[in-house]
């Protein structure tokens, strides 16, 4: 947009619906879920042979990698869930919050998809459609200098703004006259007032060099315990719920182990109710609610926990528990060098992105190296 619109600046914030801050994933999925109630796992019925293809499709990644090889196999698919989408939406738009009904976008058409990559490639002409990971993108050397000079990347803003300086190669010049350009400035982030308690006010702020360190999901958490009744270990693990806000990890814990139904339920739970760190995760009525728990001592700023890793090597939770970061939580990790695996019991990798910013593996359970005894003749 930024580029086709030939923008001087623009930003993309994300806030709280309704500024509802106090818990917003419950303020607004208590509203859907009215739509929701009446949707099940439904759609209509393919051809015999699409069906039969279907059959071995359990997540979107199978269903990718299979459409590929079956091009059929997607329109196919988009077909037999077409009912069901316009009943979904018609059924969200009769909803509203605080008198402001509720709007339903269509997904994007592969030709929209296609033109957005095609406006990426003026800014890095070697940008494929797989180059879609943190770690990928930080080999295109087009792409980070650009980021570098008109960006401004924050966890809850983006900012785009042009540099004005004549002759520039990496932005066009400013459309607006010159003397009302000199006066924009980059959103600034939240900045704390004397007392530490509350936030400035945006007129007080704007205009300032602001970093993050006060952002709130950056804050460490307050709560001193975990909050459950008994003490979180890789014995208890059973499961992992993803952070909204950090994208990192969290184990869930109980004392027993799960039932099928337990399980059932906490699937359920995943889709309906969004965790953000430090939160109560689980609501007051759900069957769950005294059985399953998530530290309530971590925040965004808290590391994968070191119980997660130990966890990964039970075979029962192996395959929900992936191998991450230990410092952001991306799955996709470097290589632990063969020393280290010589030298600890235990390591726990990192990201490319953290290594190249001075993050090392996370090391537990020095080895110890037997010494063969040499036997000397005192003869």
């Amino acid at each position: 947009m930024f580029i086709i619109l030939d923008l001087d600046m623009l930003v993309c914030a994300r806030t709280a619906p309704q500024n509802s801050f106090r818990n917003p994933v419950e303020r607004i999925m208590s509203i859907i879920n009215l739509s929701l109630q009446a949707i099940g796992i439904m759609r209509e019925k393919m051809s015999p042979d699409m069906e039969k293809l279907f059959e071995s499709v359990s997540t979107m990644k199978d269903a990718r990698a299979i459409a590929e090889k079956n091009p059929g196999l997607k329109q196919a698919i988009v077909e037999s869930t077409e009912p069901v989408r316009d009943m979904l939406n018609m059924l969200l738009q009769r909803l509203s919050l605080k008198n402001e009904p509720f709007s339903t976008v269509q997904p994007a058409t592969d030709l929209e998809v296609e033109e957005m990559w095609n406006l990426i490639l003026i800014v890095d002409k070697t940008i494929t459609m797989t180059d879609t990971t943190k770690v990928k993108l930080q080999t295109k050397t087009d792409l980070l200098a650009f980021m570098g000079h008109c960006c401004v990347s924050r966890h809850y803003f983006f900012t785009v703004k042009k540099c004005g300086v004549e002759g520039c190669t990496l932005c066009k010049k400013p459309r607006l006259p010159a003397e009302v350009f000199s006066q924009l400035n980059n959103f600034p982030d939240p900045v704390l007032d004397s007392t530490g308690e509350h936030y400035k006010p945006f007129s007080e702020v704007y205009g300032s060099e602001t970093d993050e360190s006060a952002r709130p999901s950056l804050k460490v958490s307050r709560t001193t315990g975990h909050g459950m009744p008994f003490t979180p270990n890789a014995e208890n693990t059973r499961g992992v719920v993803k952070c909204l806000d950090c994208n990192k990890p969290r184990t869930v814990h109980s004392q027993r182990a799960l039932s099928a139904e337990n399980n059932r339920q906490m699937a359920a739970l995943k889709e309906e109710a969004m965790y953000t760190c430090g939160i109560a995760w689980i609501p007051e009525a759900h069957p769950l609610r005294d059985i399953c728990f998530v530290s309530r001592a971590l925040s965004c700023a808290t590391a994968v926990e070191v119980y997660y890793f130990s966890a990964r090597m039970k075979s029962r939770v192996l395959t929900v528990l992936p191998l991450v970061c230990w410092k952001c939580g991306e799955t996709d990790t470097l290589p632990i060098p063969r020393e280290k695996l010589e030298q600890f019991q235990s390591i726990h990798p990192v990201c490319q992105v953290c290594k190249a910013a001075g993050v090392e593996e996370r090391t537990r359970v020095k080895r110890k190296i037997k010494r063969r005894r040499e036997e000397t003749d005192e003869n």
